[in-house]
């Protein structure tokens, strides 16, 4: 279950710095660009805590 969501969240942050990439190409103004920061990172942050609950998880196994 959390490998899953570990690669869902892999996936969401490269199709979401393509699209940032295709934003800026079309020159969104400034406060699209603040809204899209804020958004990867949150993305960020969930890749961050999945990753930290995978290693907590490796750590109890072993």
């Amino acid at each position: 279950m959390l490998k899953v969501l570990g690669y869902f969240f892999s996936i969401a942050i490269v199709i979401y710095i393509l699209f940032i990439m295709s934003a800026t190409a079309l020159d969104v103004n400034s406060e699209g660009a603040v809204f899209h920061i804020l958004i990867f990172i949150c993305l960020l942050l969930a890749l961050i805590s999945s990753l930290l609950i995978r290693i907590i998880e490796l750590i109890k196994n072993s």
